[in-house]
């Protein structure tokens, strides 16, 4: 990535999105996840989250992952998992990936390097529950590695744009591209405990 990257050393390093009143931003139906991803290991790697602190009932949560090489974007809605994963193969270690889930009307897309790597379409409706979005962290595992450019989008990006803005800063963004950005980290700014959202909106979010 053109503009550096934010180490993870895959215990205890994250970053969290306050609501702040602002949540509504990334509670929608139709979004685009994004990010540059450079993983010490293929094990378990938690690129993005929309969680509980803990587990409990109904359970809502929103994950795009790495699983033993696998790219994986899961979603639960009250106590059903939707999931879908690339194969097993396509992420290797010590290398840089561009890593893209869509969601639009039901419909999930998964994409690696700007290419559909596996999709799923159902009826079912994601849940929100003004819960936290963390950066490099879940329930279940810690980003052990780097990510550069995370940006989320309200609206599901097509393949061109997609091939398209994954070799690009926020600030080189055409029009067209920043229509429904929400958030862009750069990761490559990050001042003390603070992750500019360089989109424009505020969204910024804290690192631990």
């Amino acid at each position: 990535p053109a503009q550096g990257s934010a180490e993870f050393d895959g215990s205890s390093d994250y970053i969290e999105i306050k609501d702040d009143g602002k949540g509504t931003a990334f509670e929608t139906q139709t979004f685009t996840i994004g990010a540059w991803v450079y993983v010490n290991d293929t094990d378990y790697k938690q690129i993005w989250s929309y969680d509980f602190t803990s587990h409990s009932s109904p359970y809502y949560a929103q994950h795009l992952r790495i699983v033993n090489g696998s790219l994986q974007f899961a979603w639960n809605n009250s106590t059903t998992n939707i999931q879908i994963s690339s194969s097993n193969s396509l992420i290797n270690n010590k290398e840089w990936y561009y890593v893209t889930a869509t969601f639009e009307s039901g419909a999930q897309k998964i994409y690696i390097d700007g290419s559909e790597v596996a999709s799923n379409t159902r009826a079912d409706t994601i849940t929100y529950y003004n819960q936290e979005i963390w950066i490099g962290k879940g329930n279940f595992a810690y980003m052990g590695g780097n990510l550069s450019n995370v940006a989320f989008w309200n609206r599901a990006l097509s393949s061109d744009e997609i091939n398209s803005v994954m070799w690009k800063a926020a600030g080189s963004l055409t029009d067209s591209e920043k229509n429904g950005l929400q958030a862009w980290y750069s990761l490559d700014n990050i001042d003390g405990t603070n992750v500019p959202d360089s989109s424009g909106n505020g969204n910024d979010g804290t690192a631990y």
